[in-house]
């Protein structure tokens, strides 16, 4: 049983995803209709920019055409919607990547997020 006040988490194993990813689950509630949610800033972060250079999420929106991924560029400082989004979810760092359920309530973080394994990774762990 968890303690009071925990945030249950899950390591990915990295044999598999080719890289670690710890899962915080915040919300067991519907999945259905669940999004992911990548912040990025490919002008100053570089996993960023080699995730970005690679197509991973072409790739995932091509192979997964009923998962639903939206990239939040955080590069700029001036651009007022991408930051208030990254608040609103608590975004610490980039890459983040952050599952939401249809009413946009977060309900998983993904940290460690390093590519397309990785993301179909996350994405099959939250949707349990």
């Amino acid at each position: 049983m968890a303690e009071q006040g925990r945030i249950p988490t899950t390591t990915l194993d990295r044999r598999e995803t080719s890289g670690l990813i710890t899962l915080h689950t915040l919300n067991r509630g519907d999945r259905t209709t669940m999004k992911a949610i990548l912040f990025t800033a490919p002008g100053f972060c570089q996993p960023c920019a080699s995730l970005k250079r690679s197509g991973t999420f072409e790739k995932f929106a091509s192979k997964y055409p009923d998962r639903e991924i939206e990239v939040v560029d955080l590069s700029d400082e001036d651009d007022k919607k991408a930051q208030a989004r990254a608040d609103k979810y608590h975004v610490r760092g980039v890459p983040s990547l952050i599952f939401v359920n249809s009413a946009g309530k977060k309900i998983a973080e993904a940290d460690g997020f390093a590519n397309l394994r990785a993301l179909e990774a996350a994405w099959d762990e939250v949707s349990k």
